[in-house]
């Protein structure tokens, strides 16, 4: 139906993984000191992949 042309998904579980890491890294050193932005790995998935 062509309705979507790409999906971007971004793993549960390193979700998860990384943000407890950033709360555990805030309650240890402080707020402040916390990474501003954080990058993680996505997948893509097009019509050819599925």
């Amino acid at each position: 139906d062509n309705i979507l042309t790409m999906v971007i998904s971004t793993p549960l579980a390193a979700l998860c993984r990384e943000l407890v890491g950033l709360m555990a890294h805030a309650i240890e050193s402080g707020a402040a000191n916390a990474p501003g932005q954080t990058f993680l790995p996505f997948d893509i998935y097009l019509p050819e992949n599925i």
